[in-house]
Formats: C-alpha cells, sequence, structure tokens
C-alpha cells in the first residue's frame, strides 16, 4: 500500500483545497464521503485502528490521525461533510479520544474537540449521536479531569477549602 507519511501528506493537501469552501463537494466526491466503503470512512477506521495501538511507529500514527481530524475539522460544517462524517462513524473516533491521558494526544485532543464543536453547531443529528453515545459525560468528565490537573500544577488556582 502506500506509506503512512504519504497519506498524511495527501491529507494535509486536500485540507490545503478545502481552504476554499467551494471545493468541499469536490473533495467530498474524490473521497467517495458518501459510501461507507469510501475513502474517506476508510482513513477513519485506519487513524481509528492506528491510534488504539501504541506499538510500531507511533509518531507517524499520530501525524496521521492529526493530518486527518484537520481534514474534517474543515468540512464538518457544512451539510454535505457534516452527513459524510457522520456517515463514516467520525464520532467512534472523536469520543474515545476525549478520554485519553496521554500527553502526546494534546494536538489530537485539540482536534477532536474543535471537530466536535463544529458538528454538533452544524449538525441536529450528530448532537443526537453524541448525546446517544454518551458524550455529555464523556466530555464532563474530561473537564474534570483537566482542572484536577490544572490545579495540581498550579495550586494558586485551587479553590479554597
Amino acid at each position: 500500500g502506500v506509506p503512512l507519511d504519504v497519506q498524511t501528506l495527501a491529507l494535509k493537501a486536500l485540507t490545503g483545497l478545502l481552504s476554499e469552501r467551494s471545493r468541499h463537494s469536490n473533495v467530498l466526491l474524490t473521497a467517495s464521503a458518501a459510501s461507507h466503503h469510501g475513502i474517506l470512512p476508510s482513513m477513519i477506521r485506519k487513524a481509528k485502528g492506528l491510534l488504539s495501538e501504541r506499538s510500531g511507529d507511533y509518531k507517524e500514527h499520530l501525524k496521521f490521525g492529526e493530518a486527518l481530524l484537520a481534514f474534517t475539522w474543515m468540512f464538518a460544517g457544512s451539510t454535505q461533510g457534516s452527513t459524510a462524517l457522520s456517515n463514516a462513524g467520525i464520532m467512534q473516533v472523536l469520543l474515545p479520544l476525549l478520554a485519553e491521558r496521554d500527553v502526546r494526544l494534546s494536538k489530537l485532543l485539540t482536534l477532536a474537540v474543535k471537530t466536535l464543536e463544529v458538528l454538533m453547531n452544524y449538525s441536529q443529528d450528530m448532537l443526537t449521536c453524541f448525546r446517544d453515545l454518551d458524550g455529555v459525560s464523556i466530555l464532563v468528565h474530561r473537564a474534570h479531569l483537566e482542572v484536577i490537573a490544572l490545579t495540581t500544577h498550579l495550586p494558586e488556582l485551587a479553590p479554597e477549602p
């Protein structure tokens, strides 16, 4: 197959093309995003597998995941884009990332939250999916962990007893 670093570079190039909203439809069609067996759903499944596997060249896995989330974030705010992402199962990739504690995933986590925000602001279906998959609890738990981590490292921010 195509080496992972080449796939990552291709995703970055596609992301650059998406900076022009007029190209969204063409990129989505090219990625066969509407099909369960299309390129976009396959990449999302691949990223999920690579990120859950902590062996091998994990840095390359992270770069691929980051490039994929940057790509998805660019067209998450369009009707076609949010529908394609929903059909591709993006929510099942984004939510588990919120529970990750590995500091190497901080950029990936940031992109996941940004993508979730756009998807939920733009698509009622994605908001429903988020709720159905217990996304609210997952997000609240993550926020709680971040507050604890922050107050542990910066005690002056901790609430008075």
